[in-house]
């Protein structure tokens, strides 16, 4: 006898959308908190102020019930980059997945290298073990292979800091991914 395994998206939230090894290029996130969807509406409007372009209508809506805010482009170009912290932010107030698409994660090796030997420098921890994160952004903004632009840094140092929390299990992800 054999049982089925299955879930009901929305139903419950999931543990995250993010998945290891991955970058985020479309997301439909929602929540049930009215609070919560206000703060998400705010953080998405941010985000999507400071990309170099315009959206298209098809790239970009939100649904007041049942409190839903769809980001991206099925078909990937490359043009949304480091929606894993946006996602990890919306998360954070109590926003859930409803579907995500992903491509792989790309890194300049040579950030990635110098991301690595900050996150190992016994300096940058403290005293539980856990990573100093300022210590870390220190190390790597001065680094010769640091982005040229502050903004073009952060993504990608935020985008290795989530590959770091969930290769090491600090972001809980669903079983199945």
């Amino acid at each position: 006898m054999s049982t089925l395994n299955y879930r009901i998206l929305g139903d419950q939230p999931e543990p995250t959308g993010l998945l290891k090894g991955h970058e985020i290029h479309d997301f439909q996130y929602r929540t049930r908190d009215a609070e919560a969807f206000k703060k998400g509406k705010k953080l998405v409007e941010q985000f999507i102020a400071d990309l170099d372009f315009i959206l298209g209508d098809d790239e970009y809506y939100v649904i007041d019930d049942p409190m839903q805010i769809t980001l991206g482009e099925y078909e990937d170009t490359g043009k949304f980059p480091g929606m894993n912290s946006l996602v990890l932010q919306l998360e954070n107030l109590g926003f859930y997945a409803k579907s995500v698409n992903y491509r792989v994660a790309k890194f300049r090796p040579e950030f990635a290298k110098a991301f690595n030997k900050a996150v190992s420098d016994e300096g940058n921890t403290n005293r539980d073990g856990s990573i100093d994160w300022n210590f870390v952004d220190a190390d790597l903004y001065g680094s010769e292979h640091r982005p040229n632009s502050d903004k073009e840094y952060y993504k990608l140092y935020e985008s290795l800091a989530i590959q770091y929390d969930l290769a090491n299990g600090l972001i809980p992800e669903f079983a199945n991914n």
